[in-house]
């Protein structure tokens, strides 16, 4: 979707929810970040250009609650809700995954 313009630039396809997605685009507009509540733990990786997945499903431990990319788009961050935990990858090896606790206040 070209903001600018509301015009539709592309489509792809991902598994249909009931329950919806999460979606976040990286700063640099390359890749396209999504998250199915019915697939536990799957991110789906896009090329904006081509509206490709760029490799299998990121398989991850919990249920997606957000997804954030960082301001240079090298690093995506998902909150795992039922987990109370973030995976971070860098966004050139999204199966490099490593995770933190969130801490209770």
């Amino acid at each position: 979707m070209d903001t600018r313009t509301g015009t539709v630039e592309g489509r792809t396809s991902v598994p249909l929810s009931f329950f919806g997605h999460r979606v976040a685009v990286s700063p640099d507009g390359r890749r396209l970040y999504v998250a199915n509540e019915d697939y536990d733990g799957q991110l789906f990786v896009i090329d904006t250009g081509t509206m490709r997945n760029l490799a299998r499903p990121v398989d991850l431990p919990g249920l997606v609650s957000d997804i954030a990319v960082s301001p240079d788009s090298g690093r995506v961050f998902v909150a795992l809700t039922d987990k109370g935990e973030v995976a971070t990858f860098p966004a050139n090896d999204p199966h490099a995954i490593s995770r933190f606790t969130l801490k209770q206040p």
